[in-house]
């Protein structure tokens, strides 16, 4: 998941060599945001589970990139599980791979068996409504710093 500002340079008032600290700026105020933000629409399983809870939202953090045509804050989390959470998963059956039987604990105690039915998982697009909350911040704040950078170049001219 990202936010980028891209920069069209067909009849922009910003010349590119303004571009590189226009867009640093804006990554170091919007960075932080874009993430806590991401965190705070994160799920949290409180359930049975081998996870500690959090785990998800604990592995959230943004990654900025600033080139030549654009600004891009990276959104990502190095738990494996995260794109079934994000995208959902179809009913599936699970079977052991190299044991003979699964087991697990729930809060009737230990099960076991050869197969599970797994009735799947609905998408939970967090990241997507994380962002769409902040996003009109965000550009705010980037108009904001195209506007300082013109009365700082103003101021010195």
């Amino acid at each position: 998941m990202s936010v980028t500002v891209t920069r069209n340079w067909k009849g922009t008032p910003i010349h590119w060599l303004r571009w590189p600290m226009i867009a640093s700026d804006w990554v170091k105020v919007a960075t932080p945001i874009a993430e806590e933000a991401v965190k705070t629409e994160a799920p949290v399983y409180h359930g049975h589970s081998i996870r500690t809870p959090g785990k998800l939202k604990q592995s959230i953090a943004a990654v900025p990139y600033v080139s030549q045509n654009s600004a891009t804050i990276n959104i990502g989390t190095t738990v494996p599980y995260a794109r079934f959470v994000i995208d959902g998963a179809a009913p599936h059956i699970i079977e052991p791979r190299k044991a003979n039987i699964l087991g697990w604990q729930d809060v009737d105690g230990f099960r076991f068996s050869t197969k599970v039915h797994h009735p799947g998982q609905r998408a939970n697009r967090f990241p997507e409504r994380g962002l769409e909350i902040v996003e009109p911040l965000l550009m705010d704040l980037f108009s904001e710093i195209v506007r300082k950078s013109f009365v700082v170049t103003a101021e010195k001219g």
